[in-house]
């Protein structure tokens, strides 16, 4: 059957950044297809069926030029085992030119998920490469399929709940340092530094 190659910023701890986050929950999570991943120090994989395809370097938000050219590199021959190519990245310019590169000279087809709202729809259909382009939302699959951009699919990201565990003592303790007792408490489990997402949450509530 081959492996599926996930493109993407390398996997490694802290798992503090969701664009490496969905990208290590599925892959272990995938119960017949083999996955190659990238991979930062400190990682090992825990599913039978993952491996990694390259080891580079620590993993940042915004991978830089050496990174982003040893990823480049990995993709101009790719094994005989790498059957297709499942990409996570935000569009932009120099990740789609890239993989078109790539699917040119291997010719494996190719899924784009896109993991994150673009700034502007105005030019994400250039940007769109895949056989399949996957949205994470309902809004965005139609505003990138408004967009001109063809063969989007919408698929939910799974949450694994089984690594959370309720720490009553824990909620308990950080109640009482906010002194909020007996208040509601909304986590805001997204960026601040990007967007206006926090913003939103506080209007909402």
């Amino acid at each position: 059957m081959g492996a599926v190659l996930y493109v993407s910023k390398p996997l490694s701890p802290p798992w503090n950044d969701s664009g490496k986050n969905l990208v290590h929950d599925l892959a272990e999570a995938l119960p017949r297809h083999d996955v190659r991943v990238f991979a930062g120090p400190g990682f090992e994989p825990r599913s039978p069926r993952v491996a990694v395809h390259r080891r580079l370097g620590e993993s940042a938000y915004s991978p830089g030029l050496a990174q982003k050219a040893a990823i480049f590199g990995a993709l101009l021959k790719l094994p005989r085992e790498v059957r297709a190519l499942h990409f996570f990245f935000a569009p932009n310019p120099v990740t789609s030119h890239v993989a078109r590169i790539a699917r040119a000279l291997n010719r494996r087809p190719a899924v784009q998920t896109v993991s994150s709202s673009p700034a502007d729809y105005g030019a994400v259909a250039r940007l769109c490469f895949g056989d399949r382009v996957v949205a994470l939302s309902e809004y965005n699959r139609r505003m990138l399929a408004g967009a001109g951009v063809r063969n989007v699919v919408k698929i939910h990201p799974g949450l694994d709940l089984s690594r959370q565990t309720e720490n009553a003592k824990g909620a308990a303790r950080w109640r009482e340092a906010l002194a909020v007792e007996g208040r509601r408490v909304v986590l805001y489990a997204g960026d601040y530094e990007f967007s206006q997402g926090a913003q939103l949450v506080l209007e909402m509530v």
